[in-house]
């Protein structure tokens, strides 16, 4: 065999060869199939008109630290029924829901229009007052032996503190339930956020009042 010859037959392998390979590319992929999750929202969203009313408090509210339940703190919708406790498939939050909760947190007391105005470690002014709370239940329950729609539970306890003094001003507890319209994933989010917007208002409303003690008097 001449040189040549053997040129010509040594391309002809090379051009077989990737053509093999850009049809086995067209057959195959690297990513895996697996079913897409579907994302939700958690809390409330900011209102465009919520910065104006919240100028008029009076009482900056430090927001101290949120202690939330290990089981519901990541992106996962817990459901409990008795003893059992199980994550809803296919199912996430948008976000980890203890970063939503402080998040929704802020846009509650943002449309408050009462005299305590949430503040963070970082803004340049003085608190007042300093916001701890519990978070202890975010979750949907089954009742067991029963075919009732299942409810949105939300518990957080909280406690108010003087800033100056250091000393305990006020405690309280919210537990806040929303039966869900149906079993399906977007009534038990809506139930879900409705349990949490009532317990925040009352937070809110819980907080307000007692930042009233703390108003100077004009004059």
């Amino acid at each position: 065999m001449t040189r040549a010859a053997h040129l010509i037959r040594r391309m002809a392998s090379i051009a077989a060869l990737g053509v093999a390979a850009i049809s086995l590319a067209g057959c195959v992929t690297l990513l895996p199939k697996a079913k897409p999750v579907q994302l939700y929202h958690l809390g409330l969203e900011a209102q465009a008109d919520a910065q104006a009313t919240a100028k008029g408090a009076r009482v900056q509210v430090l927001q101290g630290a949120i202690q939330f339940n290990r089981d519901v703190a990541g992106d996962r919708l817990l459901t409990r029924q008795g003893d059992q406790a199980a994550y809803v498939a296919d199912a996430r939050w948008t976000m980890p829901a203890s970063l939503m909760f402080e998040e929704s947190l802020a846009n509650a007391f943002m449309r408050g229009t009462g005299d305590a105005r949430l503040i963070s470690s970082k803004d340049p002014v003085s608190a007042k007052l300093i916001l701890r709370l519990d978070v202890r239940a975010l979750e949907v329950r089954y009742s067991e032996g029963s075919r009732r729609s299942p409810v949105a539970a939300v518990m957080i306890s909280g406690l108010l503190a003087d800033a100056d003094k250091r000393t305990i001003v006020s405690q309280s507890a919210f537990d806040c339930q929303v039966p869900a319209k149906s079993n399906r994933v977007q009534s038990l989010v809506s139930a879900i956020n409705e349990a949490l917007s009532d317990c925040q208002t009352k937070v809110v409303a819980w907080t307000d009042q007692t930042a009233a003690g703390f108003v100077k008097p004009k004059g």
